[in-house]
């Protein structure tokens, strides 16, 4: 049996005591994924833009498959997946300076015109 004088049993509890306190005040990682405003961009004559901003998924695994189809159609086709943007910082010249928010972005191409 582990028998410890009284100066490090004292030791021993003020410092679980410490990484007890630090673990529970310091925030971890948010894995899960809180839906924010969804933007759909002015479409062209074949495609579609989408921005989807969230919250969360701070490891980064959380993904967005995307199915659509004609109006009135039974057949879903596959588009590319949204990708997944969070923090990457973009800069060429004086004319684009710009760090992406925590989203999804894509877009759904070769539609047909004047089709819902």
């Amino acid at each position: 049996m582990l028998t410890l004088r009284p100066h490090c049993r004292c030791f021993l509890f003020i410092a679980l005591t410490v990484v007890c306190w630090q673990t529970l005040a310091q925030p971890g990682p948010v894995n899960t994924v809180t839906s924010g405003e969804f933007i759909v961009e002015p479409a062209t004559l074949i495609a579609f833009g989408f921005e989807w901003h969230i919250a969360g998924d701070d490891n980064r695994n959380a993904s967005v498959a995307v199915q659509y189809r004609e109006a009135g159609s039974k057949l879903w086709r596959q588009a590319l997946p949204l990708l997944r943007l969070q923090g990457e910082y973009t800069k060429q010249y004086e004319a684009v300076d710009f760090t992406a928010p925590n989203m999804f972005s894509g877009s759904i191409f070769d539609l047909h015109e004047n089709t819902a």
